[in-house]
């Protein structure tokens, strides 16, 4: 049988976000069709046998190129007895100074320290190992050389470098392995992995660039601790980054009780200001929502409750790109009844404390265990895609600047067909592209792509994606990433032969409609003056028209913004800041941002 995904890109105008407290219902006429088969029959891997060995049989196994290529990190559990982190230091001296069969031996032995399924292993290779292509699988491309994925996360750097990041699982353990594309996904190489003994103690993950780093968060259980954990992968060399201490990875989010953190959504500031912010964003078993915050040291993690005690499935969570207010939005489903379920939104008032939530009835979502939503915003607008009972994408989305009303909309190419694991992602020019994945049972599957005229927003006819033997997961979210040239790069886990649970990746480049008009030249040498009580932003206008300026304080609030038309030339505008402390300016043009971070003093 053929999986299929579906690529839609659509222009949405700029609006503002919806007024606090609005709960919206439908109003494009669709009515839900009786109850159909709620998804595809849904295997899930079997489970990995908990084993103590796994933590130096990964190591032993390795043939002598892979161990000299290999560098070692290691972090004891929470619970490890004292020793622990000295015999950890000890083990990756000799392990990466080339005395491996003395390492192996201790990790055989340190069973007297701590568990050794609860130890976090992390390898980078210190030379990438390149994925090797087959001419027989036609376009799409394969990323990384191994199988038994289970799940699939995709970002692009400021570099343009593509990161993507799957976990895997193993006769006797679970690893999150990273790899990297510079050419837009014609090639991929694994740089590096992250580990741990068993499946039980790894119950969420995360991942997106942030700055020079891939920024890589998980959630673990013991017997008296829920976590969510962060760490940082170098982008040039697949480095892990360790904290103060040695440590591997910090806390995140934190909790003592009796719950689990089921899902995990990570977010940062990329597309303005790289390396500034990251946010986590957690659901628990119990329906908890939880969020936290770092700058960009990522040492320092401050958790805050939003007051969510009905999260129920689906998390996600976006930056808002270019948007004067409410920079991070979330989305997650609400259950309330059978047929009247509710996806919602959240936002933060501030960047640091202040939560709200805005909750859709009426979505007839399909309460599947897994059942995600896909949230993205841009400048002030933002799209939620969902599934249906009835198997149909659809959004909910604002459009037009001041109104305080959402819209709806069906993606879905086919009504046919079932079509699920949404995901959506806003263009820094303009526009908005959705990928998902498409079945129906006895008939042909085919990948397909789609665009919205600029004009009127109309739907033109869907085009091929992937190719027909690689059939997508249906546990595993679909990924979409914007490329150069007016393209977009699409990721899956493929289910079936030639390989099973493996990852791919496919370029979409939509034809056939107006393209976007050129951007104007990015302004230049963007500077920032301090001087007593604010600053003196200037730079080189390129050309005459419009540019924005905007100033965020540390905790990331809109502190100063003015909109300007300019001559060409030398420009400077005065800041008054309101208090003395760090903030970021921004200068926009063209859709484009260039950024500066000063300091003020009284």
């Amino acid at each position: 049988m053929l999986r299929t995904f579906v690529l839609i890109c659509l222009t949405i105008a700029a609006g503002l976000a919806a007024a606090e407290g609005i709960v919206a219902a439908p109003v494009d006429g669709y009515v839900p069709r009786p109850r159909l088969a709620q998804s595809e029959p849904q295997p899930s891997p079997a489970p990995v046998v908990r084993s103590p060995d796994a933590l130096w049989l990964q190591f032993d196994r390795m043939d002598p190129a892979e161990r000299q290529n290999a560098a070692l990190s290691l972090q004891p559990s929470s619970e490890a007895l004292p020793g622990a982190w000295d015999e950890c230091r000890e083990i990756c001296r000799l392990w990466n100074s080339g005395a491996h069969d003395a390492a192996i031996e201790r990790l055989r032995n340190y069973s007297r320290f701590d568990d050794p399924c609860q130890v976090t292993v992390a390898v980078s290779w210190r030379k990438p190992v390149e994925t090797p292509q087959d001419g027989s699988w036609g376009p799409d491309t394969r990323i990384g050389a191994r199988d038994n994925l289970y799940d699939l996360m995709m970002d692009r750097a400021a570099t343009g470098y593509l990161f993507a990041a799957t976990p895997r699982r193993e006769s006797s353990m679970t690893r999150i392995i990273i790899y990297r594309s510079t050419n837009n996904g014609s090639s991929w190489a694994e740089m590096s992995w992250v580990s741990w003994g068993g499946t039980n103690y790894l119950t969420a993950w995360s991942a997106a660039c942030h700055g020079n780093y891939y920024q890589v968060s998980w959630a673990t259980r013991d017997a008296n601790h829920y976590r969510a954990w962060s760490a940082r992968n170098r982008m040039s060399s697949g480095d892990w980054v360790l904290f103060p201490g040695d440590s591997l990875a910090v806390i995140a989010i934190n909790g003592t009780s009796g719950d689990t953190i089921r899902e995990l959504a990570v977010c940062t500031q990329e597309d303005i200001f790289p390396g500034w912010r990251v946010y986590l964003f957690g659901r628990t078993d119990h329906s908890k929502l939880y969020f936290s915050w770092t700058d960009s040291s990522c040492r320092a993690w401050r958790p805050h409750s939003t007051g969510v005690t009905s999260c129920d499935n689906g998390l996600d969570c976006t930056f808002n790109e270019g948007g004067d207010a409410r920079l991070v939005w979330t989305s997650w489903l609400r259950y309330w009844s059978a047929d009247s379920d509710a996806v919602v939104l959240g936002y933060l008032t501030t960047a640091d404390t202040l939560f709200h939530s805005v909750n859709f009835n009426n979505v007839y979502g399909r309460r599947l265990d897994f059942e995600p939503t896909s949230i993205t915003a841009w400048r002030d607008t933002v799209s939620i895609a969902y599934t249906t009972v009835d198997g149909l994408v659809r959004m909910v989305y604002t459009n037009t600047a001041g109104e305080s009303t959402w819209h709806t909309r069906t993606l879905s190419h086919d009504t046919l067909y079932i079509q699920e694991l949404p995901e959506v992602s806003a263009r820094e020019v303009g526009g908005l592209a959705t990928a998902y994945r498409s079945y129906a049972s006895g008939a042909d599957r085919w990948v397909y792509a789609r665009r919205a005229d600029r004009a009127n927003g109309t739907l033109t006819t869907a085009d091929t994606v992937n190719e027909a033997a690689h059939r997508p997961y249906p546990l595993a979210r679909i990924r979409i990433v914007p490329l150069d040239g007016g393209s977009y790069g699409v990721g899956w886990i493929n289910w079936t032969d030639p390989i099973h649970y493996g990852a791919w990746f496919n370029t979409y480049t939509p034809t056939g409609i107006a393209e976007l008009p050129p951007a104007p030249p990015v302004p230049l040498s963007f500077r920032a003056v301090p001087r007593k009580g604010g600053a003196s932003l200037s730079f080189e206008n390129p050309a005459p028209g419009p540019v924005r300026l905007r100033v965020f304080d540390r905790a990331g609030r809109l502190a100063w913004s003015r909109k300007l038309v300019l001559p060409p030339g030398r420009q400077a505008v005065r800041f008054d800041s309101p208090v003395s402390g760090v903030y970021v300016a921004v200068l926009e043009a063209g859709g484009r941002f260039v950024t500066v971070k000063f300091a003020t003093v009284e």
